[in-house]
């Protein structure tokens, strides 16, 4: 099963910060294997925000000699791909689960990067997903040649938005086709619900949301700092048991409440494809 995260415009979306808290959630819940990656060149946002600034620069050197995107593409050019090749290039997220983070790119070629990830990245990824129970995608944003790819491939498609109307109106006027696809979950990161622009306004105004299709991921001061330090899992570790008087508790009940939608969304998908459980 792929989950493809993907956002019409770069940074504006807290996509970054959605995929986090879902696959933080994911591991918390699921006894399922997950892989998350992403497709970007040379951006580590997605890497530094889940093991932190200091460690990602620490563990480079060393990591990427050997692992990352694009250890697993030199790999997949040699001949088939095992389970464990994949897992030598990935990073393990959680002592006691099949969690694990797949590096992005850090050639500073960014013409043999793209001719790379175009021309192998969708066969490695149909590779990859018969490992896994969920493979999560951090997509390039907009019309990436690949990320339409992706898109197309995808079991689920989230796209991030923010309450921004002109971002809204902009999606829905340059990607009409896909705001109709019956894939799609709009997600809304950095949500703040005493905005004018607050998720039951939006689904009055714009007939492609419904409560079923679209979620949130609340603004938490907390969460941000969380990310900003790589500090994701201790955050998700003492909020996830957070009560009704902690600071956290809404952004946990919001972020679980979406999590539940996308979970059964990828149920139905699950059963429609007839998938058996990865390994």
């Amino acid at each position: 099963m792929k989950a493809v995260f993907w956002s019409n415009f770069h940074g504006q979306a807290k996509q970054t910060a959605n995929i986090i808290a879902f696959c933080r959630i994911y591991a918390h819940f699921c006894e399922n294997s997950l892989l998350i990656t992403q497709t970007q060149h040379i951006q580590n946002d997605l890497e530094e925000a889940i093991l932190g600034r200091q460690r990602n620069q620490k563990e480079k050197q060393e990591f990427y000699q050997d692992g990352g995107i694009d250890a697993l593409i030199r790999t997949f050019k040699q001949g088939p791909l095992t389970e464990a090749a994949v897992a030598e290039c990935c990073m393990s997220l959680h002592k006691n689960k099949k969690i694990h983070l797949l590096p992005g790119s850090q050639s500073s070629n960014r013409s043999f990067f793209d001719e790379n990830m175009n021309a192998m990245f969708l066969s490695l990824l149909s590779r990859i997903e018969t490992y896994y129970d969920l493979v999560v995608i951090d997509a390039n944003p907009g019309g990436n040649t690949l990320s339409m790819s992706l898109l197309e491939q995808a079991d689920i498609i989230i796209v991030s938005l923010s309450q921004n109307r002109g971002m809204i109106d902009e999606f829905l006027d340059k990607y009409r086709e896909l705001s109709r696809d019956k894939r799609v979950f709009y997600l809304f990161g950095g949500y703040i619900l005493d905005s004018k622009y607050c998720v039951t306004n939006l689904i009055r105004r714009y007939p492609v949301f419904n409560s079923k299709n679209t979620g949130t991921i609340p603004f938490s001061t907390g969460y941000m700092d969380a990310l900003s330090g790589g500090d994701t899992e201790k955050f998700f570790e003492i909020n996830l048991h957070a009560e009704p008087r902690d600071n956290n508790y809404e952004f946990i009940i919001e972020c679980t409440r979406t999590f539940d939608k996308i979970q059964g969304i990828l149920e139905r998908a699950k059963g429609r494809k007839g998938y058996g459980a990865a390994g």
